[in-house]
């Protein structure tokens, strides 16, 4: 192996290094658009060379070669999906709603995977209604009511991780527009009940997406 071959890898290992490190502080949507990016261009690679060794007058026969290529392109986008819904529950904080009525509504906040150091979370006023918060009897949040009776109450929460959750009752009922919550760092995303279905029907749309484009572009190629 010469020098230069050396110093290549040894370039390629450190931007992939940095490129990792950097990926972890972007926000969600971000590292959905860099992992659509690597599954297409691992994707058109793969099916370069499926194709080319499909072309080959060598074992095993045509048919059993198309079938392991298919068969590969499939599992390519499949673990991009499931990487996508890793790194959604990684990166994310869902808003789930528990149930609801006229006159109550009660949801729960489930921590991401990642730490968040502080989520504050803003609710409508008491002359609108009655927030009380309720701990998970197994995985307890660190929180703290402030400014309970004033316009602006919040519920601090620090160091929130999964499988960390806390319950908000709130009577008579609100809608989750009225419900403002901000996170440190900046790079978690929080998730309420349609966005969050959302994520993963765009999640499997692109996975879709991908597998039938490469699998066009494979017998196309043939």
């Amino acid at each position: 192996m010469s020098v230069e071959k050396i110093i290549t890898g040894l370039i390629t290992l450190l931007a992939l290094a940095a490129a990792f490190e950097n990926f972890g502080k972007v926000g969600f949507n971000l590292k959905l658009i860099a992992l659509s990016i690597i599954a297409l261009i691992t994707l058109y690679i793969s099916t370069n060379h499926l194709t080319k060794w499909v072309k080959k007058e060598i074992k095993p026969k045509p048919k059993i070669k198309k079938t392991i290529s298919v068969v590969g392109s499939i599992i390519i986008c499949i673990i991009f999906v499931v990487a996508s819904l890793l790194i959604k529950n990684y990166y994310t904080i869902q808003i789930e709603e528990m149930t609801s009525s006229d006159d109550k509504f009660k949801f729960r906040i489930r921590g991401a995977v990642h730490l968040a150091s502080k989520v504050s979370v803003q609710l409508p006023p008491r002359t609108k209604t009655i927030c009380l918060p309720k701990d998970h009897p197994k995985h307890r949040a660190d929180s703290l009511m402030e400014n309970w009776n004033s316009a602006n109450p919040q519920l601090q929460l620090s160091n929130f991780s999964y499988p960390q959750s806390i319950f908000l009752e709130c009577a008579p009922r609100i809608d989750f527009n009225s419900i403002n919550i901000r996170i440190e760092p900046p790079n978690i995303l929080v998730l309420f009940p349609s966005s969050s279905a959302n994520y993963r029907i765009l999640i499997f749309s692109i996975g879709g997406i991908l597998c039938i484009a490469s699998l066009v572009f494979f017998f196309i190629c043939m």
